[in-house]
Formats: C-alpha cells, structure tokens, sequence
C-alpha cells in the first residue's frame, strides 16, 4: 500500500516550521491557470509569502505571550498557525488582531510605497495591484466575526468582558453561523 504523506515541510522561520498540504497546491494552480504562467506564479508565490506573514504574525504574538507554535500549514483554505492561544483575553485579541494588521500592513505599505513611483512595466504593475489588494481583502475577510476566523476570535475576547469564556465561545459561534449563511445568502 502506498503511503501519502499529508503535508510537507517547506522551510523554517523563527524556529516554526512551515509545511503545506497537497490541496495548497490546488489554490496556487488556480491562479497561475487564471492568469497565465508569467503573471499567474509570481502571484500565487506572493500569496502563499503573505499568508505565512499572516500566520508568522499571529504565531509569533503568541510566543511573545509565553505559547508554544508547533507549525504553520498552508492548504488550499489558506493558512493556519497550529499551537497554543493565550488564556487572557486581551493578549488573544492581540494574537488574533496581529495577522489582519500585517496583511494590511503589507497591502497598504506596498501602496504608499510605491504609489507615487511610475511603473513602466504592465507586468510588475499588475503583479503589485494583486498584491495589494490580495493583502487588504485577505486582511479585511479574516475581520469578518466567524470563530475561529480571526474576527470570531476578536468578537469572542470583546464578549469575554461581559461574560464567562464558555458563553462568549458560545456567542462568537452563533455570530458566525449568522456570518457564514450571510456570506451565501447575500450574493444570491
């Protein structure tokens, strides 16, 4: 019987390793089918870049709080950060704000840096466009407030100041069952 192996190590950063499954694979063939091998690879590298700074951010806010990170995996859903969460509610809220903001941090800060500058090229100005905006709806997405999304996390520590953990556990759950229904209903 052949034995696959359900994710692979890509390189380390700051002592976590970071490995992907075979489904990230998926995300990054769709982009460069989408847009074509020259446009499509730096893109889809750039993605793959920005979520594991996303991750790292989260991972290493919690770090700073004593936590242990055991890996960062990225799948064709993104990326999650796998170890432990502070138990203070307001250093879970730092963890989970710290991801968002290096997404739009890395979005905006690319588009003020390079926002006066003329870019002759149509292909480096079009792979800078996708990154900025894949950085701020990324950073913008993961606010929206379904647990265990970053946003439920953020509405579950708001919560825990009115309530005990299990309740706002509870509370945050409800918000994003609402949330997700609402992210399919609305489009139709």
């Amino acid at each position: 019987m052949i034995r696959v192996q359900s994710s692979y190590r890509i390189c380390e950063a700051f002592g976590i390793p970071i490995t992907a499954d075979f489904t990230s694979l998926g995300l990054l063939l769709i982009l460069v089918f989408d847009f074509g091998l020259p446009l499509g690879l730096p893109c889809a590298l750039m993605l793959a870049v920005s979520i594991v700074l996303h991750e790292l951010a989260h991972s290493l806010t919690s770090r700073a709080f004593g936590c242990r990170i055991s890996e960062i995996r990225l799948s064709v859903l993104g990326g999650c950060a796998s170890g432990e969460i502070p138990h203070a509610a307001w250093k879970e809220l730092l963890m989970a704000a710290a991801g968002p903001a290096m997404s739009f941090l890395l979005g905006f800060g690319t588009y003020f840096a390079v926002g006066g500058v003329p870019i002759e090229s149509d292909w480096l100005r079009e792979v800078l466009q996708y990154f900025i905006v894949m950085n701020v709806v990324l950073g913008a997405f993961n606010l929206l407030p379904g647990f265990p999304m970053d946003g439920g996390r953020i509405f579950r520590c708001i919560m825990r100041a009115f309530t005990t953990r299990a309740k706002a556990t509870y509370w945050a759950m409800i918000v994003g069952r609402v949330s997700a229904v609402a992210l399919v209903v609305l489009p139709l």
